[in-house]
């Protein structure tokens, strides 16, 4: 088995319906890592700062151009996970595997070009091969190097880098025995202690 520390940023009033319920899995056509509920884990930056900050953002209006005033919070998780049923696509062995199913895939649905025909965007490849790899192959969880915007100023711009900032642990829905979510400390971050954190675009 392997053990994970997962933080996640949200909304103070949030928390207990998160802790007693669990988090909402994400089910979009571009997640980062495929369907499911997400996790920063240490690896690149702090983790615990990357979810205060990744609360504080999703906290930014861009019409009024100003911060909803709203307190956030930091869960923590222990996570465990069973080791063979983890995908790390930080190792070379895993991402060279996601590769080859990438390559199968497009040459079984894509195999001729033809005018007109559409086509995923890039982004969406990514989900349908990780979805279709969890299913078969019964991942538990999925984990990757990525670049996040992470301040109002890097989304402001669009800003985006070939260079990760953060790690990322994605648990597959639904979330089944043996794998283990367990919350073990909530931190209460009050929103005048982060609104100075950056200033005005």
């Amino acid at each position: 088995m392997q053990t994970f520390r997962g933080f996640h940023g949200t909304r103070a009033d949030l928390v207990d319906s998160i802790v007693e319920h669990g988090l909402r899995p994400s089910r979009d056509h571009d997640e980062w890592l495929g369907h499911g509920s997400y996790y920063f884990i240490d690896g690149l930056e702090d983790a615990w700062s990357s979810a205060r900050d990744w609360a504080r953002v999703d906290a930014w209006d861009k019409r009024s151009r100003r911060y909803r005033e709203t307190d956030f919070a930091v869960i923590e998780y222990q996570i465990t996970v069973e080791t063979n049923s983890v995908f790390d696509l930080r190792t070379e062995e895993h991402a060279r595997e996601f590769h080859r199913l990438r390559d199968a895939w497009e040459q079984r649905h894509y195999h001729r070009r033809r005018p007109g025909r559409w086509r995923p965007e890039e982004d969406r490849y990514d989900t349908v091969i990780l979805n279709r790899l969890k299913n078969e192959q019964a991942h538990a969880a999925v984990i990757g190097h990525f670049f996040i915007q992470l301040t109002v100023k890097e989304r402001h711009w669009q800003r985006s880098s070939r260079i990760p900032n953060v790690a990322v642990l994605c648990l597959s829905d639904p979330i089944t025995s043996p794998t283990t979510v367990e919350v073990v400390n909530v931190d209460h971050v009050p929103f005048e202690t982060i609104k100075h954190l950056e200033g005005l675009l």
